[in-house]
């Protein structure tokens, strides 16, 4: 799943996302929109917070499917 599928199903901002891992929301949107791929240190992070829900795999694979759509 992606963050921002994350997110949304949860009713959650970019604010508060980026309160409860710890980091800028700036960052946290640059997560979502594919400008950057968060450290392992914050994929571990993502991945708790959301109980499994977002794996540091879906920021890959999320990637992939850009090239393929391109």
């Amino acid at each position: 799943m992606l963050l921002q599928e994350y997110l949304k199903e949860k009713n959650l901002t970019q604010c508060q996302a980026a309160e409860a891992l710890g980091v800028g929301q700036g960052l946290i949107s640059s997560w979502i929109n594919g400008e950057r791929l968060p450290r392992p240190e914050n994929m571990k992070k993502i991945k708790e917070w959301t109980e499994d829900a977002v794996q540091p795999n879906d920021f890959y694979l999320d990637k992939e499917e850009e090239k393929k759509d391109a």
